[in-house]
């Protein structure tokens, strides 16, 4: 990271397969610290990387330095209005996408992290998801708008916080209507893309994570227009997480939601995928920036006890972020019989003594 310059990744990373049969992989970063000449030069955004699971070099440049595919919204305005991302815009899980609209070549589709910091510091700051697209294999990316907020409003949460902040990070999986597993390669009829996200309902509760989805038709239909898609957030009568009796009823930004995984904890940055070699959905997150935790389940509504795959001592100054599933197939979105889990490490915030690391996971049907 040193050598390149940049802080990375800053957020959950996303790998797509390349051209010439290597790797694109995406990922938040900027100049920090030691990292590079500074954000004038490196700012923040949404990075592109080349290589392989073991090696990966900034694919675009600047001269010496990396360029970025994304900036936040001072440098490149969401076409929505919005300024959810004024402060901060970066990258993410990316999706390649297939229509006749755009071509015979995949659209990238990126889920991106955006914060509103309210007084122009790092903290306290109002996080949502935005999206983008790449049509030349993400060298530049065209934001589309605001996906996904938290419940909570950014005013309330500036008039009620003071430090931290919320977010709303999101990882896509496609499934059916009733959130089961679909066939490789089914097409559009029936087909889901499900939005894991992280929430919050109200002031002072725990942040835990929900889920929302769009019809595949509908998604589409909306990047072909270059519009935010309209994701719908999962509400239910029951106090119990995935109970009988819900719905995709609430709008994506601002509404309600049902919590899918709570614990007594502080969940974030959830990253999904589906297992061929399981038959399962594989959920991993990071827990109170000390554990590494992985789920699974047969319905993205119901999921299994918490497994820790990395665990640091609360005692230690250590933290982990940022979990990112990763197939070691020929579609690094599907994950196998054994997979990666690739995350950021580090001492006390602000600290610059960082390191990017993966821990490999078999699958056991």
């Amino acid at each position: 990271m040193q050598a390149f310059g940049i802080f990375y990744p800053d957020m959950p990373i996303g790998v797509v397969g390349a051209p010439n049969g290597d790797l694109f992989v995406f990922s938040a970063g900027l100049s920090f610290g030691r990292f590079g000449p500074g954000r004038n030069l490196v700012p923040i955004g949404t990075y592109k990387f080349a290589g392989t699971l073991d090696r990966m070099a900034p694919a675009k440049t600047n001269g010496r330095w990396p360029a970025p595919s994304l900036m936040d919204g001072q440098r490149q305005p969401s076409p929505d209005g919005s300024d959810f991302d004024r402060d901060y815009a970066g990258g993410g899980p990316t999706y390649p996408e297939r229509d006749p609209r755009w071509g015979n070549a995949p659209l990238l589709l990126q889920v991106y992290h955006g914060e509103y910091h309210e007084t122009g510091k790092s903290f306290p700051f109002y996080g949502a998801s935005g999206m983008a697209i790449s049509n030349n294999n993400g060298d530049e990316f065209t934001k589309i708008g605001e996906i996904l907020s938290a419940h909570i409003s950014r005013d309330e949460f500036f008039g009620r916080q003071q430090t931290g902040g919320v977010t709303a990070d999101a990882s896509l999986v496609e499934a059916d209507a009733n959130g089961n597993p679909v066939a490789p390669n089914s097409g559009r009829a029936g087909v889901y893309m499900y939005a894991v996200f992280s929430d919050r309902e109200d002031y002072g509760s725990r942040q835990g994570l929900a889920i929302a989805r769009i019809a595949k038709t509908d998604l589409l239909d909306a990047i072909a227009r270059k519009t935010a898609p309209h994701f719908t957030k999962f509400v239910t009568a029951s106090a119990a997480p995935g109970g009988m009796g819900g719905n995709f009823a609430e709008p994506g930004i601002g509404g309600k939601s049902t919590l899918i995984v709570e614990e007594k904890a502080y969940l974030a940055t959830p990253s999904v995928a589906y297992d061929a070699a399981l038959r399962k959905f594989v959920l991993c997150y990071q827990k109170n920036q000390k554990d590494l935790v992985l789920r699974t389940a047969d319905n993205l509504l119901r999921w299994s006890e918490p497994t820790t795959i990395v665990g640091i001592p609360a005692s230690s100054d250590f933290r982990v972020f940022y979990p990112s599933l990763v197939g070691t197939g020929p579609d690094s979105a599907v994950l196998g019989t054994t997979f990666y889990v690739y995350y950021l490490q580090r001492v006390q915030p602000g600290s610059r003594d960082v390191s990017f690391e993966r821990v490999g996971v078999t699958a056991m049907p």
